[in-house]
């Protein structure tokens, strides 16, 4: 279930409430501040280990 909003300084923001394994299958890319690499999904199936831990 995705919500998509907006701060007051005009930047969007999209939440997703879904299992993380089914997100990421739809990525291809992720975004940090100053370009967005390709999907790392061994460091994002790790991160989601240690968070269910």
């Amino acid at each position: 279930m995705p919500t998509l909003h907006h701060d007051h300084t005009g930047h969007d923001f999209i939440y997703v409430k879904e299992v993380p394994e089914r997100v990421l299958e739809m990525c291809t890319n992720q975004h940090n501040l100053r370009k967005d690499p390709p999907l790392d999904i061994a460091y994002w199936s790790s991160k989601m280990e240690e968070i269910a831990a």
